[in-house]
């Protein structure tokens, strides 16, 4: 995907009567052709091309990768936070992650502050079913502020 631009630029320059040379550059024309691709895309030898899942793109040339805790698809612009996953809240422990790892609901574990790592939920908590990325009290059960997770919100 590239998108064409055109550019005509007349230059009319001469230097200084007084001057020991002497160059003369009126009159002429120069065509420069400028080609920039879609946002998501650079420029490379070949043309333009996606940057790849893991990355987004930071400059006409380059792609970068997204942080830990974050995620990209194809043709990214930005990057998503695993709390936002598509597939549910999740974890990406390091920097290029294409997708977001779910933390086993199973073992009580939601993703920590960063959503780097999975933490497990205190004693008689449950993960919420709803937000995976929320420890709940089983019913009859309260909080000790000492035990608590840190939350995602």
């Amino acid at each position: 995907p590239r998108v064409a631009y055109s550019l005509s630029v007349v230059a009319e320059w001469q230097s200084p009567s007084n001057a020991t040379e002497t160059l003369y550059l009126v009159g002429q024309a120069y065509n420069i052709s400028l080609t920039a691709c879609q946002d998501g895309y650079i420029q490379a030898a070949k043309g333009c091309e996606a940057c790849p899942a893991g990355k987004l793109q930071t400059s006409p040339f380059n792609c970068t990768d997204c942080p830990p805790g974050f995620f990209s698809q194809n043709a990214a612009t930005t990057c998503d936070s695993c709390l936002y996953a598509p597939n549910g809240a999740g974890i990406a422990p390091k920097a290029g992650s294409a997708d977001c790892v779910r933390c086993t609901n199973g073992d009580k574990r939601v993703p920590d502050t960063n959503s780097t790592s999975c933490v497990v939920c205190p004693k008689d908590a449950v993960v919420n079913a709803e937000q995976a990325w929320q420890c709940l009290c089983q019913r009859g059960f309260y909080v000790i502020e000492s035990d608590m997770v840190p939350a995602n919100y």
